[in-house]
């Protein structure tokens, strides 16, 4: 059992590592196209943004700086090993390194007013994802102390803008509300798999403890589908069929018409019969494996 145990639980970590591999390559998509719509919405003159206000030329340069770093993390993903993502350093790495820049860029863009805030909690929960345990929840404390921090130096750097603590307040509680959201439905989803995987291996040993004994019966068993192909037959009914292996044997036809009349009537008792000339005489019971059958 605790083999099993064992077992299920790597697969479960497997898994989860694939998953994490798949989301990370997708976030690092994700942050190049931020980055590139940062600069596009930026630049356009169309619509009214606060985007790079407060210091366009250095939102400019530290939006583009963080696309660049974003295409190479990207392509170095793509080329590193799978044991590198075990460790959720990485993961770690990149959410808080965004959390930074989002927050520099929020700064630049005279605060949380300008909405970059959100994107902050895409990157909060993308962390809450990707890391487990106790770790993860120093990505919404994290970004909950820049928002605060970056308006606290805002309204030093510039004092004649308003100050919005009271929104950066409501930001680091939806960071933390979203990230033990997504934490606790992550537990949940592993329990789950956790317990089908358990399930799943338990069925697994019963059907073998069941094969082996229909195989060391006497009684012939046969099992057929609708098509009358043999799924299974232990060796007392191959030897009553008169065929040596399981895989080869086909359903005889004294058996396959008693089998036909059996169908059209479930009540009827089958008379004893040869199955071919050279076999003794058999007595039959027919049975559905599932019920309507």
């Amino acid at each position: 059992m605790i083999t099993y145990r064992t077992e299920i639980l790597d697969e479960v970590e497997r898994r989860r590592l694939e998953l994490s591999v798949r989301l990370l390559k997708v976030y690092n998509y994700y942050r190049v196209v931020v980055g590139l719509g940062l600069i596009a919405v930026a630049a356009q003159g169309i619509l009214s943004t606060r985007l790079g206000e407060y210091d366009p030329a250095a939102f400019y340069v530290l939006a583009g700086a963080y696309t660049l770093i974003n295409l190479l993390s990207a392509a170095l993903l793509e080329l590193l090993p799978a044991r590198v993502f075990r460790s959720e350093t990485l993961s770690l790495g990149l959410v808080c390194f965004d959390i930074l820049v989002l927050t520099a860029l929020t700064y630049l863009s005279n605060g949380v007013g300008s909405g970059l805030g959100a994107l902050i909690l895409v990157s909060v929960a993308i962390g809450s994802i990707l890391i487990s345990g106790r770790l993860a929840n120093l990505v919404p404390a994290f970004a909950t102390i820049a928002i605060l921090y970056e308006e606290f130096y805002l309204s030093l750097s510039a004092p004649q803008l308003h100050d919005d603590y009271f929104q950066a307040g409501i930001l680091g509680a939806l960071y933390f509300a979203t990230s033990l959201s997504i934490q606790s439905i992550s537990r949940r989803v592993r329990q789950n798999d956790l317990r089908a995987l358990t399930q799943a291996a338990e069925l697994a040993d019963l059907e073998r403890v069941n094969r082996q004994i229909v195989q060391r019966m006497r009684t012939g068993i046969v099992l057929v589908d609708r098509d009358d192909n043999i799924r299974m037959a232990n060796p007392s009914a191959l030897a009553l069929m008169g065929q040596m292996q399981e895989e080869s044997a086909e359903l005889p036809e004294a058996l396959k018409r008693n089998l036909a009349a059996w169908r059209q009537d479930t009540q009827l008792r089958t008379p004893p019969f040869h199955i071919r000339p050279d076999t003794p005489e058999v007595r039959v019971a027919f049975s559905p494996v599932r019920s309507g059958e």
